[in-house]
């Protein structure tokens, strides 16, 4: 089995208070009560924690 494929299933915590943030579903994975931040540069995205409002990394990259 391909770890970074397990890797991509596993639950994305918030890293300060651990709330989930994105979980696996049926169909891929679904970012939680979040606000989205992309990255105008990069199209890497970002994920407010809705309890503590961190920024966590998520698996999303958007392109023009």
């Amino acid at each position: 089995m391909d770890p970074s494929a397990t890797a991509a299933q596993l639950p994305r915590r918030c890293p300060v208070c651990r709330t989930k943030i994105v979980v696996p579903d049926e169909e891929g994975l679904v970012v939680r009560n979040a606000i989205l931040r992309v990255s105008g540069q990069t199209g890497h995205a970002r994920a407010k924690c809705p309890r503590c409002k961190s920024w966590v990394e998520v698996p999303l990259k958007y392109s023009a």
